[in-house]
């Protein structure tokens, strides 16, 4: 059995440098490395110029224009998909895997031969961060709800949702569902996946099996948080996904959340002066639940990296 590796990067060479060190250091070697730069201009596609001559398995993709993180995934996984490998295993450049972390990835697909779609365990700063595995929650909505901390002292459990941050997929899953919706951009291309993911297998977490992403924590919550262009796509992203996914009264009451987070920071900003936060947030939710309910998707302008 084998495994091809997928890395999407974007401006973080030193991160990359680490994050294929540590798939180069596999105990249970990967057959290819796909990365795809997403159009790096901080020194990365000299860099992996360089590294690829090095290494004949590492497989670069250089895109001319950046493609988000759900394009980056669905160019990756379309390239891995033609490379005769058994999984895809899909992370981010600030994705460091644990030495056995492919191994035990293979000894759990050859303990559960019916089971195509598995996920390690995602550590941030010494702490699991549970955000990364979900269940779906709920009668209405399609919400999911985390994974709480003590069931990773279990050898495994199921889950809904796997982020792209350790998931691995098998090759012919892929080819039967399809590819990651670029037109999200970034946020939710994951959770959606999973969805379709589960109509045809389990999702199983292997908490051995474990790596250290080295990021902050980051929520699309409404209501405490100022929001920024990220949210916008997470939340409009969720209306699409609930469309695709979901039945009447999912949608609905997706609509109605978002409506009144918008009534709630009106409310916020008359009250407290034209609170800057509110407004902003007021501006971010109003445009996604718009574009969400008119399938405008894609990149917007108007909410893009800095």
């Amino acid at each position: 059995m084998n495994f091809t590796l997928l890395i999407v990067t974007y401006n973080r060479l030193e991160l990359l440098k680490e994050c294929i060190k540590s798939a180069l250091e596999q105990t249970y070697s990967l057959k290819h490395i796909v990365i795809l730069n997403n159009n790096s201009n901080d020194g990365t596609t000299d860099y992996l110029c360089e590294i690829g001559s090095q290494h004949k398995h590492i497989i670069i993709s250089n895109e001319v224009n950046n493609l988000g993180g759900a394009g980056g995934f669905q160019r990756g996984m379309e390239i891995a998909s033609t490379l005769n490998s058994d999984w895809i295993i899909l992370i981010d450049d600030d994705a460091m895997l644990s030495k056995n972390f492919v191994k035990d990835i293979f000894l759990a697909s050859e303990q559960n031969p019916s089971i195509q779609a598995l996920c390690g365990s995602v550590w941030t700063n010494g702490i699991i961060d549970v955000t990364h595995r979900r269940r779906l929650s709920g009668k209405i909505g399609l919400r999911f709800t985390d994974v709480q901390a003590s069931e990773y002292e279990n050898e495994e459990f199921n889950v809904d949702l796997s982020s792209f941050c350790g998931l691995c997929i098998t090759t012919q899953l892929v080819k039967k569902i399809g590819l990651p919706l670029a037109e999200y951009f970034i946020w939710n291309d994951d959770a959606e996946y999973s969805l379709r993911v589960l109509k045809e297998s389990m999702i199983l977490c292997i908490p051995k099996a474990a790596l250290n992403h080295k990021t902050k924590n980051s929520s699309i919550t409404v209501i405490e948080n100022e929001l920024n262009w990220k949210h916008y796509y997470g939340l409009r992203n969720a209306i699409n996904m609930v469309k695709r996914h979901g039945n009447f009264i999912d949608i609905l009451y997706k609509y109605f959340e978002l409506t009144i987070s918008i009534l709630y920071y009106c409310n916020y900003y008359i009250r407290n002066h034209n609170n800057s936060i509110s407004s902003t947030n007021i501006y971010i939710l109003a445009y996604a639940l718009k574009d969400g309910a008119l399938n405008h998707l894609g990149k917007n302008s108007k909410f893009s990296p800095k």
